[in-house]
């Protein structure tokens, strides 16, 4: 294979999977492409894990494994990007799992980029999921990837050049640390190269439990606050637009929350973030969306019934 040469390391931040961690690992190691590092950092484990990771890296020596004191998947993820040594960096949930020709279309679609991105499919149970593994590539901007909710709020499902984010960490004081990660990338690289593998190559695990499914308010807000840094710095008004509307998206969710649970003193707060950024969208709906809340709720369960069903558990 013609970039067999390139060396990518694979960062898995482990903690307490031992029901599906073989699963991801397997799916690694079985991949097309072989010239893999594949760092597990086991991040204070109290289940099995640990055990399944010392038992694979001593039947494969591109397993290698670092033992740490639970801190997050953010500081495990750090770990792993402070000792990986390959040209390429890549990013996989150890309750996921990858197709098999996974590594070889990425660092096909990267040749001619710094980052490359490929579609996922979200998977509510462990059998196989059905694919289409045709390879179809295109080149988008990175203001493309920030208007895109599938594509940039997820590090995995992206193959990075090592170079590129050599300097960059994730933040391990904010739970909603993939799309401030990945802000960081577009926001400091403006004329990046990027191109999107437009094939379904990451399954991307739901289960009951995992973080992503119980993050609250205050995160979401404090997501929105974050992004307001960003907001204020940049002076391209393109940018500015952008920004300005994940603000509002991200505070009209949590403002919704807070609306449910009459907790008055976040509602002006999260009226006052969006009230600093609305006229910058050049939009009337998000204008709309700000002022009028029950709005915002049919707006939201239209896009995602199953909204409703975690309301009513409110």
């Amino acid at each position: 294979m013609k970039y067999e040469k390139d060396k990518i390391t694979v960062i898995i931040p482990v903690y307490n999977v031992e029901n599906y961690l073989e699963r991801c690992l397997k799916s690694i190691l079985y991949n097309t492409y072989t010239n893999l590092e594949i760092i597990c950092v086991n991040d204070g484990s109290t289940d099995n894990s640990k055990k399944i990771l010392e038992d694979y890296s001593k039947r494969d020596k591109r397993v290698v494994v670092i033992n740490k004191k639970n801190a997050g998947v953010s500081s495990a993820r750090n770990a792993g990007i402070k000792i990986a040594t390959g040209e390429y960096i890549a990013f996989v949930d150890s309750d996921d799992w990858i197709h098999e020709k996974y590594f070889e279309y990425l660092i096909r679609g990267i040749d001619t980029a710094d980052l490359v991105i490929c579609n996922y499919i979200r998977s509510y149970r462990s059998g196989s999921v059905e694919t289409d593994d045709a390879y179809r590539v295109q080149s988008i901007s990175p203001i493309d990837v920030l208007k895109n909710k599938e594509l940039k709020s997820y590090v995995w499902g992206k193959l990075f050049r090592h170079q590129l984010v050599d300097e960059i960490r994730f933040s391990e004081s904010e739970k909603l640390e993939d799309s401030l990660y990945n802000m960081d990338v577009l926001l400091n690289n403006k004329n990046l190269k990027i191109n999107h593998v437009d094939v379904p190559l990451y399954y991307y695990f739901v289960r009951a439990g995992s973080l992503v499914n119980n993050i609250e308010a205050y995160s979401v807000l404090s997501l929105a606050k974050c992004f307001k840094e960003y907001y204020d710095k940049e002076n391209e008004a393109e940018w500015k637009k952008v920004l300005a509307i994940e603000i509002i998206k991200r505070t009209l969710s949590a403002r919704y929350i807070f609306i449910i649970i009459k907790n008055k003193d976040m509602i002006r707060e999260c009226n006052a973030l969006m009230k600093q950024c609305v006229k910058s969208t050049g939009n009337m709906k998000y204008l709309i969306l700000y002022k009028l809340p029950f709005l915002y709720r049919a707006f939201r369960v239209l896009n995602d019934p199953t909204m409703l069903k975690y309301e009513k558990q409110l």
